[in-house]
């Protein structure tokens, strides 16, 4: 009977040691291996005092009950766990107030490899090449659209070449 009692408490401590990996410490920290550790010696305890089948009950009773008992913990106690429960709703548009449409001229005013910002109606705009390494100060064209980011291609003329 109190080696019964001794798995169980053993058991709660795995749980606990998880709640703590998951909850409080996530990624693979000292507690996760802890918890490993506890439940391995809670297995060679059972081998121990009960042999073969009581290893084979013990490891069926932690492989059902653990993962129900830490999710039953952690819901009940949420206020413990602030940032498991938030949620990230905000979204970036660096093009929500910018109007530019695709065959809108402008000037290049850094240098796009392929990355730079672009003087187009008046806005400055990071803006993207789509064909090559565009220097500074040449005349750009936008060619499209997409996913908040506006690619380019320079203006194909005596003074760029």
């Amino acid at each position: 009977m109190l080696s019964i009692l001794i798995l169980f408490i053993l058991l709660l401590v795995v749980t606990a040691l998880i709640i703590v990996e998951v909850g409080i410490l996530p990624g693979l920290s000292i507690s996760g291996i802890f918890a490993l550790l506890v439940a391995a010696f809670a297995l060679y305890y059972s081998y121990i005092s009960y042999g073969i089948w009581g290893t084979t009950i013990t490891l069926i009773a932690y492989a059902a009950i653990i993962p129900f008992l830490v999710k039953y913990i952690m819901e009940k106690n949420k206020h413990l766990f602030p940032k498991l429960n938030t949620t990230i709703d905000g979204v970036v548009n660096p093009l929500k107030d910018i109007t530019v449409n695709i065959g809108d001229h402008g000037v290049s005013e850094t240098r796009m490899a392929p990355v730079g910002f672009s003087i187009l109606n008046n806005q400055r705009i990071q803006t993207y090449s789509i064909e090559r390494v565009i220097d500074r100060d040449i005349d750009i064209e936008v060619v499209k659209i997409e996913n908040n980011k506006v690619y380019v291609k320079p203006v194909e003329s005596d003074n760029n070449n």
